[in-house]
């Protein structure tokens, strides 16, 4: 619904030429009178919650907006304090998603007409709304629902936009900022508190949704940074494996070293997926101390996770080059062809002599067979023949 659907839906709920006065307040001010508010509020997780005797509801992280009204002893003064008060019974739908989600913005339309309806079905006309929960905050009207999600917080100057579009040129739009606060920490605060709800959006993706939504949310909090490790680290304790595995691998994007010890933790887990990952992720992170606790799962059965052990272990490079040489003389074969497959393609001078060892005495064809294409690999093969 656009501002002129809009429109008209105001006209059909407020007819006559009554004036009208919209007040838009940020954090702190309250409206004066009676009338309809609109709340802004933020969710920086996931939650699961009951909601009165409308049920329970997972709610994702983002921006939500729910139309009310206040019409009776105190009107918006009164409604809206008791809103921002945390200890108070629970009562009205909104009451149970304010217990968790944080209240950033209030805007109000001083009337004696009921516009809330309106208001409501025209937040759902901005781009980007969603229509979280069916008959929320609409037990007494015929609306779909009082209240409005956005994964991303609308911008100001549409929903400023809105509220004119209601008072038309019978009323003003106004914005006040809440005492002791300049515009520019205002200014500064909506852009972090963007920030956190396109990450919160973005975890949530990374827990309940689908695969390719998953690795794009896994690129997109790795491209926030530092920022997004500790609830990634946080993650990696979730009961679902493959939440930890999506996880490693947004903090493979991230490439922050706070990961490490965590991920060489994951290398015991006991799901093999998740041990697969978390090699995977240290190969791509480059993580030298991790080539021990990485050769060490050259020994399993798992055909994938001890071909990602030794590709990491590939990744790493030089400095996995003396734990890879050691694996040379492992007591299982499996180990020395992997270390002697990782060795050729790193390249190191140093392995030389140690491949020379395997491809010449070794029992195992495999072995042998990677130990003379690393030697081949690194030119000197034909020495070793000639030798």
């Amino acid at each position: 619904m656009g501002f002129a659907t809009f429109s008209r839906a105001f006209q059909r709920s407020a007819p006559g030429s009554l004036p009208l006065k919209v007040n838009l307040f940020m954090d702190g001010s309250l409206g004066r009178g009676k009338g309809t508010y609109l709340l802004g509020m933020w969710l920086d997780e996931c939650v699961s919650l009951a909601v009165g005797r409308l049920g329970r509801f997972t709610f994702a992280p983002g921006y939500y907006v729910y139309a009310g009204s206040a019409h009776g002893p105190g009107g918006l003064s009164a409604r809206l304090a008791r809103h921002r008060r945390q200890e108070k019974r629970l009562h009205w739908h909104v009451d149970y998603l304010l217990a968790r989600a944080r209240l950033a913005e209030v805007w109000t339309v001083v009337s004696g007409h009921r516009l809330e309806c309106a208001c409501a079905q025209a937040v759902m006309g901005l781009p980007g709304a969603q229509v979280p929960i069916p008959r929320f905050g609409a037990s007494d009207c015929r609306c779909l629902a009082h209240l409005v999600f956005f994964p991303r917080r609308p911008e100001s100057t549409r929903l400023t936009a809105m509220l004119q579009g209601l008072v038309g040129q019978a009323g003003t739009v106004t914005q006040c900022v809440e005492r002791g606060r300049g515009k520019g920490k205002v200014e500064k605060e909506k852009r972090r508190g963007a920030k956190e709800g396109e990450q919160a959006c973005w975890l949530c993706t990374l827990i309940d949704g689908a695969d390719d939504a998953r690795e794009e949310a896994a690129r997109a909090l790795g491209a926030l940074g530092e920022a997004s490790v500790p609830p990634l680290l946080a993650l990696l304790d979730n009961d679902d494996a493959d939440v930890r595995c999506w996880a490693m691998w947004a903090l493979a994007h991230t490439g922050s070293r706070r990961a490490v010890q965590p991920l060489m933790a994951a290398l015991d887990d006991a799901d093999d997926e998740v041990r697969t990952c978390a090699a995977m992720t240290l190969g791509e992170l480059r993580v030298a101390k991790a080539a021990p606790a990485l050769v060490a799962q050259l020994t399993g059965s798992d055909g994938l996770l001890v071909r990602c052990a030794a590709d990491a272990l590939e990744k790493i490079g030089e400095e996995a080059v003396p734990e890879l040489v050691q694996a040379l003389a492992h007591p299982k074969s499996q180990v020395r062809m992997w270390a002697a497959r990782a060795l050729g393609r790193i390249g190191s001078t140093a392995a030389v002599e140690p491949l020379c060892r395997v491809y010449l005495y070794d029992d195992s064809y495999l072995a042998q067979h990677y130990a003379e294409e690393a030697l081949r690999d690194m030119g000197v093969l034909d020495i070793v023949l000639v030798a």
